[in-house]
């Protein structure tokens, strides 16, 4: 009748999976961040497109499996919330966790490591990969009347122009890391 409900998910699914990305050096690494692809995608496929393990065959991998959770929550929503005959849904999107306090510390540490090119390329990867949820997730619920909220495009004009939005410091955490 007069509920609404309010759905968000992805960002963390996003930071788990830079988090394996990043820790995908090693074999145990590598078989660590296949594994949690595998939990969506076919091992098959997982394993096709990383071939030999590469900066970029990990990448591609990570894209694919973003555009599989958007895809997987777009369903679940559909099944779960749509056909329940809820008809006051509002998704929200996810932003660039890029440009979160947390993930400019990530960042740092990836320049300090290995340089500001790889520090960028991770930078893009993250960036293509929630391009990849958000298409993804758009797409699923394209027609059934769930309402999407861009945090991505929103989120970026806060991070672009934070003092329009009464803010005064958008790269410092509010909370300790714990």
């Amino acid at each position: 009748a007069n509920d609404l409900v309010i759905i968000d998910g992805g960002g963390n699914v996003l930071a788990d999976l830079t988090g394996a990305y990043l820790g995908a050096t090693t074999l145990a690494g590598i078989a660590t961040y296949m594994g949690m692809l595998g939990t969506l995608l076919p091992p098959a496929t997982v394993a096709a497109i990383i071939g030999t393990p590469t900066a970029t065959s990990l990448g591609t991998a990570a894209g694919a499996y973003a555009q599989a959770v958007g895809q997987t929550l777009a369903a679940s929503i559909k099944a779960n919330i749509v056909a329940k005959g809820v008809t006051k849904i509002v998704v929200i999107n996810t932003p660039d966790i890029t440009a979160t306090p947390r993930f400019l510390a990530v960042l740092s540490a990836v320049a300090a490591a290995s340089g500001t090119a790889q520090r960028d390329a991770v930078k893009g990867a993250v960036r293509a990969w929630t391009s990849a949820f958000n298409s993804a997730l758009a797409a699923g619920l394209a027609g059934t009347g769930v309402q999407v909220f861009d945090l991505n495009s929103e989120g970026a004009k806060i991070v672009a122009t934070p003092s329009q939005f009464a803010l005064n410091n958008v790269t410092t955490p509010a909370c300790p890391k714990v």
